[in-house]
């Protein structure tokens, strides 16, 4: 049975739109649903890819993990503009 990665971009954003928390819903909803299928056993890790909402979008991520025994790591972009997540279980 084979893989299927996809790419899941929350798109260019204005400083507006981050500061109303729209986008900051939108990417926690992402990282739910990463961490549910993860946690399910229905993936052994999920990417969630070009993530804008900085610090705040880490924070609750790594909650999240922490509360369905998950480890989620972020890897910021070089040019620090998103971070990339990455949902897996312990070890």
């Amino acid at each position: 049975m084979g893989m299927e990665m996809r790419r899941v971009d929350s798109g260019s954003t204005s400083p507006a739109t981050a500061a109303d928390g729209s986008l900051l819903e939108h990417e926690t909803g992402l990282c739910a649903g990463a961490i549910a299928l993860v946690s399910s056993g229905g993936a052994p890790r999920v990417w969630l890819v070009g993530m804008r909402s900085g610090r705040e979008l880490i924070t609750r991520a790594v909650e999240m993990g922490v509360a369905s025994d998950l480890v989620v790591q972020a890897r910021w972009w070089p040019d620090e503009e998103a971070i990339d997540l990455v949902v897996l279980r312990h070890g």
